[in-house]
């Protein structure tokens, strides 16, 4: 039920969103259920996040701690870990860490973004301090569309919601 009602938020604050880039198509389609994919659950350095991966999409967590995920094609790849830890401000945090950043909102969240050579990066706050990342990477650039990437970084939540 809270995700259906955390899909419905996104739905009004997002609308029903589609982007098509290169030979690409990042559509999102809003039903009763929430966008199509299939939620997955990712253990991280003792957070849990929950987030929406797209259809065809796959992924796991590897020995490293870092999840890894991919399109079907294999053109975006994507990884999410814990960035930092003891983060009490992100804009601060952001500003003296990161070149070249913006702040924009995925889903409920205030997120710093970094784009740059053939890879995005999402930086998004959670729990206890910790600031998890979501980067993005693929062939071109037409293969890192911003909003698509806002989207699943903006599906994902934490514990804190129940």
């Amino acid at each position: 039920m809270k995700k259906i009602a955390l899909m419905l938020i996104l739905l009004l604050l997002a609308g029903a969103a589609s982007a098509e880039t290169g030979n690409h198509d990042y559509s999102f389609s809003f039903d009763e259920d929430g966008y199509s994919g299939e939620w997955v659950t990712v253990a991280l350095d003792g957070l849990t996040v929950e987030l929406c991966l797209p259809d065809g999409w796959t992924g796991d967590v590897g020995e490293d701690g870092v999840y890894s995920a991919s399109d079907g094609a294999g053109d975006v790849q994507m990884t999410l870990r814990v960035a930092a830890e003891q983060v009490d401000d992100l804009e601060e945090w952001a500003g003296e860490n990161l070149d070249g950043w913006d702040m924009d909102e995925a889903g409920l969240y205030e997120v710093a973004v970094t784009q740059g050579e053939g890879a995005l990066e999402i930086y998004v706050p959670a729990s206890r301090g910790r600031l998890l990342v979501y980067r993005f990477e693929g062939d071109g650039a037409d293969a890192l569309f911003r909003a698509y990437a806002l989207m699943i970084a903006g599906s994902g939540y934490e514990g804190w919601m129940d």
